[in-house]
Formats: structure tokens, C-alpha cells, sequence
């Protein structure tokens, strides 16, 4: 994988779908790697760390839906790079990671990808205990509070 540009790209997101999915046991849908990615980005505001991986963002929120095309596209790369496998299901598509993938995760030696793995790892904790119709709530939730805090402080 190469890229030019890493921050907000494909790239970026789909080292950590590549981390994400290292962490995890079983294979995932869409929708729960993203909540986790975001959960996991932002461990601190879900106190799940000491601090966020990438930093705190009064506008982290705003992000949760930008992020889905990118996660599509470094998703699709991701397949076709062989480092993802996906499985068709009655209700979708699940994601693995494959050795390839798992060899490249090993390769990478950085606290930032320590840090994420173990928010990571937290993050599909809460989503196992809670379910991912809840924890999206809660996501829902914090946000509507933190467009109203916003709102208020203009």
C-alpha cells in the first residue's frame, strides 16, 4: 500500500480496519467497524483510554458520517489487496482479516498503532456488551448534545 497523502484518506482508514480487525475474534460487518473505528479514534470521550489516538476534536462528531465513504473505499482496497476477505450473509457482508493482512498489522511498530489496537480491542468489548444498535445511540446521543453545546456557545 502507497499513498502520497496519508491523513483523511483511504490509506489511513484502512490501516486501521487493518488494526480493528486484528484485534477482533470474529468477523464484523460494516456498521461495527466503523462504530468501533470511531469509538476506538476517540477512546478518551468514550472513556475507554486515557487519551485519544488522534488527539481531541471539539467536531469529532461531524465525522462519524464522512467517514463512511472513505471506510467503503479503503474497504474495497483493502479486499482487493488481499488483506480483507469478505463473506456474504443473509444480512450483509462480514469482514476478516487475512494473513496477509495479519503479517502486515505485525509489521507496523508504532505507539499510535499500539494505542488504537488497544482502543480497539475496547471498543468491540462495548460493542459485544452493549450491542451496536446501543452504542450507536449513545453515539447519536452525544452528538445531538454536542451540536446543542455548540449552538449555544455562538
Amino acid at each position: 500500500m502507497r499513498t502520497d497523502k496519508v491523513f483523511n484518506t483511504a490509506f489511513e482508514t484502512s490501516l486501521r480496519i487493518l488494526l480493528l480487525l486484528d484485534a477482533s475474534d470474529i468477523d464484523l460487518d460494516e456498521q461495527t467497524i466503523r462504530v468501533a473505528d470511531f469509538i476506538a479514534t476517540y477512546g478518551k470521550e468514550f472513556k475507554l483510554s486515557a487519551d485519544s489516538p488522534n488527539g481531541d476534536n471539539p467536531y469529532m462528531y461531524c465525522e462519524l458520517a464522512a467517514r463512511k465513504s472513505l471506510m467503503n473505499e479503503a474497504m474495497r482496497l483493502l479486499v482487493i489487496d488481499g488483506f480483507v476477505l469478505p463473506s456474504a450473509t443473509e444480512s450483509g457482508f462480514l469482514y476478516r482479516i487475512t494473513l496477509r493482512g495479519h503479517r502486515y498489522v505485525s509489521s507496523l511498530e508504532s505507539r499510535y498503532a499500539e494505542e488504537y489496537q488497544r482502543a480497539a480491542s475496547s471498543a468491540l468489548e462495548l460493542i459485544e456488551a452493549r450491542g451496536i444498535t446501543s452504542v450507536f445511540a449513545v453515539i447519536r446521543e452525544k452528538a445531538r448534545y454536542a451540536s446543542e453545546v455548540e449552538l449555544d456557545n455562538e
